[in-house]
Order: structure tokens, then C-alpha cells, then sequence
């Protein structure tokens, strides 16, 4: 089986970037407005400062593959 091409490749690790950086985004920011008042969450600036970077970050981060998971605490 061949190799697929070059922009094949990139276009699907882009896409699979994109996919990460709005799981991330989308779960940190329903994780910390469930933990404020909507008042609070609205005037919260330095957090919609700061969530794209820190997204952006994560996303283009290299993925872990891990063969089986283990639980930290049965270890």
C-alpha cells in the first residue's frame, strides 16, 4: 500500500489539529463556566485572553498513544 502524499498527510494532521483545539477549548470553557455565576463568567476577560493560547498550545502538542491505560491509583 502506498504512502499517501504529502499534502494528504498535512491536510489530515491540520484536520486533526483543529479537531483537538476545539475539544479543548470547548471543555475547558464549559468546565469553568459551570464553576462561576453567569456574571462572573461574562466578565471574566483574562481567561477569553488567555484560552485561545493556551488551546493553541495544546493542540499542536504531539499526541500520546498509549498501548493500555492504567489507573494511577491501582498501580
Amino acid at each position: 500500500m502506498a504512502r499517501p502524499r504529502r499534502q494528504v498527510r498535512s491536510a489530515r494532521e491540520r484536520w486533526a489539529r483543529e479537531k483537538r483545539f476545539a475539544r479543548v477549548m470547548n471543555r475547558l470553557s464549559a468546565s469553568v463556566e459551570r464553576s462561576m455565576c453567569a456574571a462572573h463568567f461574562a466578565s471574566f476577560q483574562s481567561f477569553r485572553d488567555g484560552i485561545v493560547e493556551f488551546s493553541t498550545l495544546v493542540s499542536e502538542a504531539e499526541p500520546i498513544v498509549e498501548t493500555e491505560s492504567h489507573c494511577v491509583i491501582c498501580v
